[in-house]
């Protein structure tokens, strides 16, 4: 898949983070408030060593370039790109960079209520977390219109993936008490159905992974968003394949099955029902665009 490079300038890295800091707001992910304290690129030498440390927040690593080296009772563990490490506060802890420069994203954050996190044998690996990553800079460096809210829909989902395979614990009570905050149900329902982009799903089982009653969801995400939540699915499906229609060479087929359509004949409807395009117009326009519009400008045509 051919996502957008991922900056190798710090700089450019650094200018793209200033801009999401400056338009950052709490992300909601199986029901925790999770607050951003600080979201920066980072880069070391081959062989730096943090020493043993530990931090008053939550602390997440995405590894873009290089390797680290992270020790464990019986053998060093070799983090490559897509690999997450997340480690609770005053969990102490250290690390290396591998045998050449390291490249990675850092996440410093606090939770309510606080995560129940456990440290797995092995750090899990995301490669397509690296694709979200590249679209999500590429939304800060055009400035497009909306792209704060784009932004905060890939954090959202970002967050979706790396704290539920680390072992994150929720209670689904946790709803009732931040139920009237619409925002809140909002993000949290959207983190959920981004994992489902490719698969059918029902609602009983969105319900049953936010702990709430079908009815309950059903008239929640209305009075929210105007919107059934099927219609939110096929709508967030649609915003996913405008990216990788933008920002990829994969055929039609392969989008429609990344977004859950059987075929591609029946996306191609879809797709031109919320976008007033058809798939291979909206991609043409894309190849015609400057590469510093694409797809913000695509949408903003249509």
């Amino acid at each position: 898949m051919a996502f957008p490079p991922i900056p190798t300038e710090q700089a450019e890295l650094t200018l793209s983070f200033q801009r999401i800091w400056r338009v950052l707001r709490d992300v909601q992910v199986y029901g925790h408030r999770v607050q951003v304290q600080n979201l920066f690129a980072a880069e070391v030498a081959a062989g730096w060593h943090t020493g043993m440390h530990w931090h008053p927040f939550y602390e997440a690593h995405l590894v873009i370039r290089g390797a680290a080296v992270y020790p464990r009772a019986q053998a060093e563990e070799y983090l490559t790109p897509g690999a997450v490490v997340l480690h609770a506060p005053r969990i102490r802890h250290t690390w290396q960079a591998g045998d050449e420069a390291l490249q990675r994203i850092v996440c410093w954050f606090t939770a309510d209520p606080p995560l129940s996190l456990t440290i797995p044998p092995v750090w899990p690996h995301h490669p397509e977390a690296l694709g979200e990553l590249a679209i999500m800079l590429t939304e800060a460096r055009t400035m497009r219109p909306g792209w704060d809210d784009r932004v905060h829909a890939q954090l959202t989902s970002l967050f979706s993936r790396i704290l539920m395979p680390a072992g994150v614990a929720y209670d689904p009570n946790d709803l009732a008490k931040t139920e009237r905050d619409d925002r809140w149900l909002v993000s949290t329902i959207d983190g959920i159905l981004h994992r489902h982009l490719a698969e059918p799903t029902t609602l009983h089982t969105i319900a049953r992974e936010v702990g709430i009653s079908v009815r309950t969801l059903t008239r929640r995400i209305r009075q929210a968003t105007g919107q059934t939540v099927g219609a939110r699915l096929t709508t967030l499906r649609m915003e996913h394949a405008a990216a990788l229609l933008a920002y990829t060479d994969l055929p039609l087929y392969a989008i429609a099955a990344q977004v859950g359509f059987s075929t591609p004949s029946y996306f191609a409807r879809g797709f031109r029902q919320q976008f007033g395009l058809t798939p291979r117009d909206f991609r043409r326009r894309a190849i015609s665009a400057s590469a510093p519009e694409r797809q913000g400008a695509l949408i903003d045509r249509a």
